[in-house]
């Protein structure tokens, strides 16, 4: 009887962590997705490209335990080419950048919606 009450714990603690992790890596796609929509609206700030790498920095590795590294690198060039845009002025290129980074930020979010079938 304690071996089934131990695996019922686990077995609750594990599908927590599933939905945790599911919750954090869906806030931290939408945050980037809210603070590009910002960069946008700022007029190409280099201020907001600034924080939202640094926030990407922040929450790379723990997003990266479960996605896949192209997700992961795709953002990161997109964020630095974003950046450097703003920072020389290039609203064109920068417009795209936004648009791209926007794409595979939805992308790793959608990726990671919990649903019966990634459970079992």
């Amino acid at each position: 009887m304690k071996a089934f009450i131990i695996s019922t714990i686990l077995f609750a603690l594990l599908i927590s962590a599933i939905f945790g992790n599911a919750l954090y890596v869906k806030r931290v796609s939408e945050r980037i997705i809210s603070e590009s929509e910002q960069i946008q609206k700022e007029n190409y700030e280099p201020k907001l490209a600034n924080d939202l790498e640094k926030y990407w920095l922040k929450h790379r590795s723990f997003v990266g335990l479960s996605v896949g590294h192209e997700e992961l690198d795709l953002i990161s060039q997109t964020i630095i080419s974003l950046k450097a845009c703003c920072e020389t002025g290039s609203i064109a290129d920068a417009s795209v950048y936004v648009l791209i980074l926007q794409d595979a930020a939805e992308e790793v979010g959608r990726h990671e919606e919990v649903s019966f079938e990634n459970l079992f």
